[in-house]
């Protein structure tokens, strides 16, 4: 993708594919972000797993 910043892991420049792009990612970051913070609330033993699962319906929302 030639929009694509490997280093920043972002969508490079100003359009609107790009800010769309990166909102998101923005958004699915917040929500993992969340699902961690609430397996942690919990006391729960955190893994990429659980997160994954805690967040597949969420995320599924954003799209």
């Amino acid at each position: 993708m030639r929009i694509w910043d490997s280093n920043k892991q972002r969508a490079k420049g100003n359009s609107e594919t790009a800010r769309i792009l990166n909102q998101y990612l923005n958004q699915v970051n917040a929500q993992i972000v969340q699902c961690y913070q609430d397996l942690k609330f919990k006391g729960q033993l955190i893994t990429a797993e659980l997160i994954k699962a805690d967040c597949q319906m969420c995320i599924r929302f954003l799209i």
